[in-house]
């Protein structure tokens, strides 16, 4: 890709009489993965816009979650992917919702059994991603992301009974420490000092814009190929690439499953250290609430503020269910007051549980970059590498991410 300059218009078309401007990359989707796409593809000198429906960044599942760095443990599917953990109605479900989806876990679980070492291969991709945030986190990356990440030791509590007081120290004892580091951070903070720095480098963050569409580059005057373009209701957004990072709303362009969730935030003690009074303490594993599901609870301080977490849950398909759906989740916290909000959303997961990262089918000037589940925060820094590698060095893209490893991709509302 050849860097244009800020507002260079594209010679070989006109709107209304008016050049319109042409940007290298525009990507779609304003969360965590959205933004450090554009960040990672601005710190290498390209012209991007970022567009988004909500009028702010962070608007959807990335603002509500843990923000929680943890590259040891990211895996694919191994707690997801066991059909019998969602029971009858759940698989009934997925299947008559979700039949791309269910087409390709099939035949995800058919490659396994033909490929041995498949599934080992595809973990050690996928935390070869991970590290890439913990780097981050550390601050490889240079000041911008300086203190705002916290990093310590992740735990498992190994016995306790519900509902807990987080603050209480007595529990420390019960702590099983886990023999490596991890990093959290306010996910809302994260996002925000991305899209300043974007924006600081030339990017221009297109906010409350929705994507109804997009449309590769077609042949222009003299054989020159075109742009390609964002379509939205105030009009086109035109790229010489579209990358499209659409968090919850992945299943349009690739079959994925909504997967659903609780956050519930409470405000954290002024005098207490950490975690069960624990300094070092960053998340901490609960005990499974069902067969499937899973839970923590974990303290997000950045600049002052400083908040508990707890979250957790595995309801696969269906419509957004209520809180009341994720009772033995909600009710595992005591001491900590009232909840200061909850929140119910969905991490979009890929048949085979691992990122989708490259062109997508059927398109030429179109990409995708999308399938963290429940890993986007663990996973987005080292998938905007891989992926401004491709289009910026050409360099290969693994086939554990490769979206052609799916038959039925494509935009299902086309």
């Amino acid at each position: 890709l050849k860097r244009c300059g800020r507002g260079r218009p594209w010679e070989g078309a006109r709107t209304r009489g008016a050049r319109m401007v042409l940007y290298d990359v525009c990507v779609v989707g304003a969360g965590i993965v959205g933004l450090t796409t554009a960040h990672v593809l601005t710190r290498a000198g390209l012209r991007v816009s970022v567009v988004d429906r909500a009028p702010t960044v962070a608007a959807g599942s990335s603002a509500m979650s843990s923000g929680q760095v943890e590259p040891v443990r990211v895996d694919h599917l191994r707690d997801y992917g066991d059909p019998a953990a969602l029971g009858l109605r759940g698989v009934a479900r997925v299947v008559l919702e979700h039949p791309r989806f269910t087409a390709e876990y099939l035949r995800y679980r058919l490659r396994l059994a033909l490929q041995p070492g498949l599934a080992e291969r595809m973990t050690a991709d996928i935390r070869g991603l991970a590290a890439a945030a913990m780097d981050e986190a550390r601050g490889a990356g240079g000041p911008l992301l300086e203190g705002l990440f916290r990093v310590g030791r992740s735990t498992i509590l190994t016995e306790c009974t519900f509902p807990m007081d987080p603050t209480d120290p007595s529990l420390a004892p019960k702590l099983s420490y886990r023999p490596y580091e991890m990093a959290t951070a306010s996910p809302r903070h994260v996002c925000e000092r991305l899209a300043a720095d974007c924006e600081a480098r030339g990017a221009d963050l297109l906010l409350g814009r929705e994507c109804v569409g997009v449309k590769d580059g077609g042949e222009g005057e003299g054989g020159e190929r075109g742009p390609a373009a964002v379509l939205t209701r105030e009009g086109p957004i035109h790229a010489r690439r579209v990358v499209l990072c659409p968090g919850a709303d992945a299943d349009r362009w690739v079959p994925h499953v909504p997967v659903w969730g609780l956050i519930r935030e409470f405000r954290h003690p002024a005098a207490a250290k950490g975690l069960f009074g624990t300094a070092d303490v960053v998340m901490v594993s609960l005990p499974k609430p069902a067969p499937g599901q899973q839970a923590y609870v974990c303290l997000v301080e950045t600049e002052g503020e400083r908040a508990l977490r707890l979250g957790g849950g595995a309801i696969a398909g269906g419509p957004p269910p209520t809180v009341g759906a994720f009772g033995p989740i909600a009710e595992r916290l005591k001491g900590a007051g009232p909840p200061l909000r909850d929140w119910v959303g969905c991490r979009a997961v890929s048949p085979d549980g691992a990122p989708v990262i490259g062109r997508l089918p059927g398109h030429r000037d179109v990409y995708v970059n999308c399938g963290q589940s429940f890993w986007g925060w663990t996973l987005s820094f080292g998938c905007a590498r891989v992926l401004c590698a491709h289009l910026v060095e050409g360099k290969a893209i693994p086939a554990t991410f490769d979206p052609a490893r799916f038959v039925f991709g494509g935009d299902r509302r086309a």
